[in-house]
Parts: structure tokens; C-alpha cells; sequence
């Protein structure tokens, strides 16, 4: 676990040791699991990930369709 102070201004440095999942400019998806902690992801895998899951529940015939 690494703790950092939010600033003043609502911002938050990422820790070196996860600088590496993120580039500078990089749009990331920010959420809050019910634990109460946050989730930053990158938008391109949430994309990459939904795209790899499309369809895969289009043919099913023992799922409602609504």
C-alpha cells in the first residue's frame, strides 16, 4: 500500500511503482468498487476489453433477450 495526500486542488501524483501502467496524456476511467477504493483504468483496455467480449453472449438461447 502507498499513501499520498490529495492536493488542494483535487490531485493525486501516481506513485513511481505504478507510473508504468500509465502514459502522460492518457485517458483513464475512474470508479469507486463498494470497498470505497478507487479504480483507475485505462479507456483503451476498457474498449480492448469489450470489444473481445462482444457477441459472446448474442447466440445464447437460454438467456432472455430483454
Amino acid at each position: 500500500m502507498v499513501v499520498r495526500r490529495i492536493s488542494s486542488a483535487h490531485t493525486l501524483d501516481i506513485p513511481d511503482e505504478f507510473r508504468h501502467l500509465f502514459l502522460p496524456g492518457q485517458e483513464v476511467a475512474i470508479s469507486a468498487d463498494d470497498e470505497g477504493r478507487l479504480v483507475i483504468i485505462p479507456v483503451e483496455q476498457l474498449r480492448s476489453r469489450l470489444l473481445e467480449t462482444f457477441g459472446m453472449w448474442s447466440d445464447r438461447t437460454d438467456t432472455a433477450r430483454d
